[in-house]
């Protein structure tokens, strides 16, 4: 027998058992510290709680009432740690960079009224 929480993710209440909660807990903490300087910061963890309480219910749908270990395992291997979001920026800027460091020319599309 394991001991469960309730909490509210994304505005959805949740069962979650002990261990399984220190594992979500963690996760969102980590996002949250990636996420605390950036601009509208609040509102990306509002989307993200809300993908997070999207995947859970998704996973819960077979009847099942409590959220385990295996299931917070699932929605970190779905949303990526935040270390991969960093190197996933880096890649976006880099490419960017580089682009332009090999001299590819961007054209400009303009309208014609």
């Amino acid at each position: 027998m394991n001991k469960t929480l309730t909490v509210n993710i994304g505005g959805i209440v949740f069962h979650i058992e002990e261990q399984a909660y220190e594992k979500m807990k963690k996760y969102i903490d980590s996002v949250k510290m990636y996420f605390k300087t950036s601009d509208g910061g609040d509102e990306i963890m509002q989307n993200v709680e809300g993908r997070i309480a999207e995947i859970l219910t998704e996973r819960l749908g077979g009847g099942r009432q409590v959220v385990n270990e295996e299931d917070v395992k699932n929605v970190i291997d779905t949303m990526g740690r935040p270390e991969q979001f960093a190197s996933e920026e880096e890649t976006k800027e880099t490419t960017y960079a580089s682009n332009i460091q090999e001299g590819r020319k961007y054209r400009k599309l303009y309208r014609d009224p």
